[in-house]
């Protein structure tokens, strides 16, 4: 449960950098 999290917020932080890039 804490992994997939950790997932999840691993790539909404991705997310967020490319849209602040964009």
């Amino acid at each position: 449960m804490i992994r997939n999290a950790w997932h999840f917020y691993y790539a909404l932080r991705l997310v967020f950098k490319v849209v602040c890039r964009g």
